[in-house]
């Protein structure tokens, strides 16, 4: 058999070299993470995160369907998987480091189990960064600073809801400018003491007019 031939042989899809490769995979998944679906009530957010979920469940049903038609395509998934763990787990958790020892193991379990693709493992020294833990000194000042303002507005709010009998007091109390309205009181008030002195002026006028008369 040529050179070429033979090539060509070790990359046809074969079904049962790649079922050999999920048993190695699942094997190698010490904690078992990627046998089974993520189970939304144990980790509620994951599939927010997450848009294209698989596991080894999935790779082992879509081998035993035919849905593969070569190497690349199993590849593609099992990079995918491990990927979504990368992505998803806070950088190294238990969780982060179990998927990136898997991630740097499986070029060697594709060699074992005798599978080649058409493309190497480009994506064999690509990690997701994964999730970064939250900065609580971060949270705590964002925090305080949410409360301020609330504080902030707040007093805004009480002052627009002081009577105009309190502002009027403030103004007097030497707090503000007098209002319009107190200037026009004090002008009332200036016309009524004219008056009320035009009033004892025609008094006096008429007592002496009758000291007169008398």
């Amino acid at each position: 058999m040529s050179e070429s031939r033979a090539k060509k042989a070790r990359l046809e899809f074969d079904a049962t070299k790649a079922k050999a490769l999920v048993q190695a995979i699942a094997s190698a998944d010490k904690m078992s993470m990627f046998h089974l679906p993520v189970d939304p009530k144990v980790v509620p957010d994951y599939y927010e995160i997450i848009k294209n979920p698989i596991c080894l469940a999935d790779v082992t049903r879509k081998i035993t369907s035919g849905t593969y038609r070569s190497n690349d395509d199993l590849l593609s998934d099992l990079q995918l998987m491990i990927n979504n763990a990368l992505e998803f787990n806070t950088k190294g958790d238990e969780y982060y480091q179990n998927a990136a020892r898997l991630k740097k193991k499986l070029p060697q379990l594709l060699k074992s189990a005798r599978i080649e693709c058409v493309e190497e493992d480009s994506d064999s020294d690509f990690a997701p960064e994964g999730r970064a833990e939250d900065d609580w000194e971060t949270l705590k000042e964002e925090t305080l600073a949410r409360e301020n303002v609330k504080d902030t507005l707040s007093g805004m709010t009480a002052d627009l809801d002081i009577s105009l009998e309190a502002l009027r007091a403030m103004y007097k109390g030497g707090k503000g400018v007098p209002a319009a309205d107190d200037e026009s009181s004090t002008t009332s008030g200036s016309t009524t003491t004219t008056s009320d002195s035009t009033d004892d002026s025609s008094d006096d006028s008429s007592d002496d007019t009758a000291s007169s008369s008398s």
